[in-house]
């Protein structure tokens, strides 16, 4: 593996440590949709990244179909969180196939997850989703492709976090937050609060 390529096992690595991530902030995730009206998106997100975890281990490492493979999971986890980032996951399957993961292919195939997700979600930037994490973290990747991976994934890690609090003083115009109104400012809003901590597994270094 060179600088510039992640390989199947090492992509595999990543992301069972998100599916753990995921796991150990399910409480936290909770916590953040209680604030806006809610409470089971991080139930919701750990019971899914689990199910990955574990179908992980029975199931050769490559990138498109490991992606593949957390979208299922996602998808049948239920509730419209469960929706949006079982697309995202599955469109970034689907643009990634059987590719190695390099910066240019990386960013490419979550541009178009990202666009999968808007056109499900019908959200835009500033409607405090987790769009307003996705999109910036996805510019960092494209800005950053040519440095590899590695430091495309950091780097959009970072944005997505700057993302997710950015939505703290937005006033929420989707989902069930949105009967909140004004309500909702001040706080974080859970799926962009799951965007960042999910960019946030896939850059560490196992």
């Amino acid at each position: 593996m060179s600088a510039k390529t992640l390989s199947a096992a090492e992509w595999r690595r990543r992301l069972l440590a998100t599916c753990q991530r995921m796991i150990d902030s399910a409480d936290r995730l909770c916590q953040a949709d209680r604030d806006l009206g809610d409470g089971d998106h991080g139930v919701t997100m750990a019971r899914a990244f689990a199910a990955a975890q574990t179908a992980y281990g029975a199931a050769p490492a490559s990138p498109g179909p490991d992606l593949a493979i957390l979208g299922a999971k996602l998808m049948g986890a239920g509730g419209t969180s469960g929706i949006v980032f079982g697309t995202w996951f599955s469109s970034a399957a689907k643009a990634i196939g059987a590719k190695e993961i390099d910066g240019r292919t990386l960013a490419e195939a979550m541009a178009e997850a990202a666009q999968a997700v808007r056109n499900r979600a019908k959200a835009s930037p500033g409607d405090k989703t987790m769009i307003d994490a996705l999109l910036p973290a996805v510019e960092a990747l494209r800005a950053a492709a040519d440095e590899g991976p590695d430091a495309a994934l950091r780097k959009a890690a970072s944005a997505a976090a700057a993302g997710a609090e950015a939505t703290r003083p937005m006033v929420p115009h989707m989902g069930r937050a949105r009967t909140m109104g004004e309500r909702g400012v001040g706080f974080v809003d859970p799926g962009a609060l799951s965007v960042a901590i999910i960019f946030e597994g896939l850059a560490a270094t196992p």
